[in-house]
């Protein structure tokens, strides 16, 4: 559940100004979520979650070939990102981290 909050809270963060909530972000660094107010944000502190679970996101550029498909080589695209959520705790047997990844646009172009 907490690796899906994260996806859709990023998608709230994109829809709400990408180049303020996204791009603005510089990608391979470690991002926090943290709800305030009624409104999602990004932050560089870490904020656990029921004082156990830690949910950070990545941010990766990603780059097109000549196909206009997503490549390891070719074009950088300025309109979209591969975010990938990574949530941990500590158990019984250590650390367990679990993490889901995906892809957003500038859907909306803002």
């Amino acid at each position: 559940f907490l690796l899906e909050e994260g996806i859709e809270a990023i998608r709230v963060l994109r829809d709400s100004g990408w180049n303020a909530n996204i791009k603005a972000l510089s990608a391979g660094s470690n991002y926090y979520l943290t709800f305030n107010s009624s409104i999602w944000q990004s932050t560089t502190t870490n904020d656990y979650i029921d004082n156990v679970f830690e949910r950070k996101f990545i941010l990766e550029n990603v780059n097109r070939d000549i196909n206009d498909d997503i490549s390891v080589s070719g074009t950088l695209d300025q309109d979209t990102k591969k975010v990938t959520v990574y949530v941990s705790w500590l158990g019984r047997n250590g650390t367990t981290t679990k993490n889901i990844s995906t892809y957003i646009t500038n859907l909306y172009r803002n």
